[in-house]
């Protein structure tokens, strides 16, 4: 049931060459906190940064570049500051 998905505001590290070959069309999606899937888009700084959970590497985003995303999180995850 769509009730029981797991909503997720992610962005897409901007790393693509270093995760290439887990996605070659969507990227690496980095999960920044849990939502569902009606909420709107929590009002954000105009820049922040994001470390990805996979390569290591931080970059710049801008809101506009968070997305809604059905996905399962890992258990230790921590919402990014910006989302608090």
């Amino acid at each position: 049931m769509w009730e029981d998905a797991n909503y997720c505001w992610v962005v897409i590290c901007k790393s693509r060459w270093l995760h290439y070959r887990q996605s070659l069309f969507a990227g690496h999606r980095i999960p920044l906190a849990l939502t569902d899937a009606v909420a709107p888009r929590p009002n954000l700084p105009v820049r922040f940064r994001v470390t990805c959970d996979d390569c290591g590497r931080p970059h710049f985003y801008k809101p506009r570049n968070v997305l809604r995303y059905e996905m399962e999180v890992p258990e230790n995850f921590q919402p990014h500051h910006a989302f608090r």
